[in-house]
């Protein structure tokens, strides 16, 4: 599930849809889901460029 939400993270132009992938991974690391490091920081870079745009 987790790859699914970064390749959605990656590729998709909606922002509707980055913004809804973005608050299930957040929820998903927040309940401790999602632990590993290098994840967290993947995830953080893209959505870190979801603000600036």
């Amino acid at each position: 599930m987790i790859s699914i939400i970064i390749n959605f993270l990656e590729n998709e132009t909606d922002m509707a849809i980055r913004e809804a992938c973005t608050e299930i991974v957040v929820g998903l690391i927040r309940s401790e889901y999602i632990t590993d490091k290098s994840i967290i920081d993947k995830i953080k870079v893209l959505v870190d460029t979801d603000e600036e745009e």
